[in-house]
């Protein structure tokens, strides 16, 4: 009987032991594997990847302070003028500067134009540009560009279209 409880003692001592090496520390995998301290490794097992704690998320993008939208144009025959509108959005505390320029990749003669606006500070400031329409303008939609740079560097970009008509010949009811 007493042979049996020091037998049950012993397989106890060992697996505590064994569990109580299953905890991070300071020493080096190999050094534990070698290690009399660590009987429950065996001396020919491959060094396994430490225990470690997943990379932290990445940061979030900053928000955008500076931002430029298209907010529509009218429509108009050739030979007339098209109204763009644009919306200048500044979510910062203070007043933003930002020389603009509006082209296009048809070349048309007026284009490009540049000018200044300024955006109040947690504010908007619409933008209205006249765009003549050249004479031999064919019926259709015409892409263009708005590119604006703040005088603090930020850029802020946005696309829009002017829809070119046939002209008040063909908008006549027939």
């Amino acid at each position: 009987m007493r042979t049996k409880l020091w037998v049950t003692a012993g397989f106890i001592a060992a697996a505590a032991v064994g569990v109580s090496g299953c905890y991070l520390s300071d020493r080096s995998a190999s050094a534990q594997r070698a290690s009399p301290a660590n009987p429950m490794s065996p001396i020919l097992a491959t060094t396994a990847m430490p225990e470690s704690v997943p990379p932290p998320h990445p940061p979030k993008p900053p928000k955008a302070t500076f931002s430029v939208q298209f907010a529509g144009s009218d429509s108009a025959a050739a030979g007339q003028t098209s109204v763009t509108r644009w919306l200048f959005g500044n979510t910062t505390h203070a007043s933003i500067t930002a020389n603009w320029t509006l082209s296009d990749h048809a070349g048309w003669s007026g284009l490009p134009q540049q000018g200044t606006v300024s955006i109040a500070p947690s504010s908007t400031q619409l933008l209205s540009v006249s765009v003549a329409v050249p004479d031999s303008t064919a019926p259709g939609s015409y892409p263009i560009h708005m590119n604006a740079t703040t005088t603090q560097g930020k850029t802020a970009s946005a696309d829009g279209a002017i829809q070119v008509g046939g002209g008040a010949d063909s908008t006549r009811a027939r």
